[in-house]
């Protein structure tokens, strides 16, 4: 059975339902990851604030385990990954059948790519709240 994205996070703080959580150095699982950008682990970032129902079951200096559900990873696969290079081919494919002209279709179908990309950053806050992590005490 796939267990989706799971990463060993050390326990910072504890704020109501919200916990902060440092990530410990096993980076190299985000290798190919649609949720590392989440994660904030490819950015450098090795603290991610997230909500949970059960922090109060966590104090700060806890080693914690952090899965996120195989669906979740699905879906960041196919907005990241799946969706651009469609419309890339669907809009070359369009402009190509209109216009007779490579440079017309290759420049329409970056920019229409780039727009995806633009809007996924803008919406980046609303997108990270549809991330549900399952967190546990880690068995180290």
């Amino acid at each position: 059975m796939d267990s989706g994205v799971s990463h060993q996070a050390e326990v910072k703080g504890v704020c109501g339902d919200n916990l902060t959580l440092r990530m410990l150095p096993d980076a190299s699982s985000c290798t190919g990851c649609a949720l590392a950008r989440v994660c904030g682990v490819e950015g450098g970032k090795d603290e991610l604030t997230i909500r949970c129902d059960n922090a109060a079951e966590f104090a700060a200096g806890d080693t914690v385990s952090l899965t996120a559900s195989a669906v979740t990873d699905r879906v960041a696969w196919m907005v990241m990954i799946v969706v651009p290079c469609v419309l890339l081919v669907a809009v070359m494919y369009t402009l190509m059948r209109i216009s007779d002209s490579q440079m017309i279709a290759a420049a329409g179908a970056l920019v229409v790519v780039a727009a995806w990309f633009a809007a996924l950053y803008l919406l980046r806050l609303r997108l990270s709240v549809m991330v549900r992590w399952t967190v546990k005490h880690s068995e180290q």
